[in-house]
């Protein structure tokens, strides 16, 4: 853990008109997991506003950080770098330098924009950004301080509308050969369809024989058979898969604990989605555009899904537990099959520094994920 090098830090600054139109525009508008959550709450930047004026600045320490949804809590440098090495802005906007930067200024005491942090109509706390500089003002100082603002109530009959036509695009999408086009015509043009959609070539099938968990790491890696970095192309396929996984539990999911279960199956699939692209970029950099290829990729993701579902058994009187086992089921097999894939690149001399963080920082996140769906099955 990084030693706590100051007893406080007091600069954190509201951030000006400019510093919010970029955060509404980046972290609502153009990325769709926070509309898809919250729905077509701030259909302006005025709205926004708004809200932003009704909020709040309060002092986020262990006790109430850790109730703060898509939070990442860690606790070093080396973490941070790990988490960030997995995301698709790494390293253009997000670096070494970027992170040192954060560390510097809060140790000099130098002004930094407040993280906002979102409350939801029935409470759950939800970061928006500032992530980064939160672990760390708490790496240094034990808490941060971060705007709190209230999210607008948008009703649960519109959001059931968005979700529900939106399911049905992408199992049509993913099930069949029609083109969006074709598929969207008669659909009522008044409903949102907030799912960044990902159109797949159709080869879902069954497996005749369950894999054994063993076998699994060589499977996912058949499709790419005779490329170098074949371990990267399975890997690609094998969060594609965890993402399709997540993305339906959370739009299938209901009953009692249907808000917090939908929000953390969301969390997963959005956090997943940031790492593919940057182990598609690694894989193709590093070996050929093959790894890369659609049909394989999705060859992969098959194998791995029909391996989690055919080791895993739904029992629909308490759906949202068999969700979360199944889910947790899906990450165990993911980081023993990748931690495989670690050794066997690193024993044929392949691990690069930098393939090293980036495969690091994938199981930190999923090891994270693991953890929350452990806390909500009570193992």
């Amino acid at each position: 853990m990084a030693k706590k090098m100051l007893n406080k830090y007091e600069a954190w600054q509201m951030p000006d008109e400019q510093n919010l139109k970029q955060e509404y525009k980046v972290e609502y508008q153009l990325k769709p997991g926070l509309k898809r959550e919250i729905g077509n709450v701030w259909s302006t930047y005025e709205d926004f506003l708004q809200s932003v004026g009704q909020g709040k600045v309060i002092k986020f320490d262990n006790k109430n950080d850790n109730k703060v949804m898509n939070r990442s809590h860690t606790v070093s440098k080396q973490g941070l770098m790990n988490l960030i090495s997995g995301y698709a802005s790494y390293p253009e906007f997000r670096n070494e330098k970027t992170v040192d930067n954060l560390y510097n200024r809060i140790s000099a005491n130098q002004p930094l924009n407040l993280p906002i942090i979102l409350k939801m109509p029935n409470g759950v706390l939800r970061i928006m950004s500032g992530n980064t500089r939160a672990d760390v003002a708490k790496q240094l100082v034990g808490y941060y301080k971060a705007l709190v603002i209230p999210v607008p109530t948008i009703t649960s009959n519109a959001m059931m509308k968005e979700e529900k036509q939106t399911m049905s695009i992408f199992k049509k999408i993913f099930l069949t050969e029609q083109s969006l086009s074709d598929i969207t015509k008669d659909f009522d043009p008044t409903i949102p369809v907030t799912v960044d959609i990902k159109p797949f070539p159709t080869s879902v099938g069954t497996l005749v024989e369950p894999i054994a968990e063993e076998a699994l790491h060589s499977k996912v890696v058949e499709p790419f058979s005779g490329e170098k970095y074949a371990e990267l192309g399975a890997m690609v396929g094998m969060l594609e898969g965890l993402s399709v996984l997540f993305q339906t539990l959370h739009w299938q999911i209901n009953g009692n604990s249907f808000y917090g279960d939908h929000l953390m199956f969301q969390r997963i699939y959005e956090a997943t989605d940031e790492q593919i692209d940057g182990v598609a970029e690694r894989a193709v950099g590093l070996g050929t555009r093959h790894l890369a290829d659609s049909s394989k990729i999705v060859k992969s993701m098959d194998i791995f899904l029909d391996h989690i579902r055919s080791n895993t058994v739904m029992e629909m009187n308490d759906i949202g537990y068999s969700f979360a086992k199944r889910g947790k089921y899906a990450l165990e097999m993911f980081i023993e099959t990748v931690e495989k894939m670690y050794s066997e690149l690193k024993e044929k001399g392949l691990l690069t520094s930098g393939l090293d963080n980036l495969i690091q920082g994938i199981l930190d996140v999923q090891e994270g994920h693991l953890f929350l769906l452990k806390q909500r099955l009570g193992v």
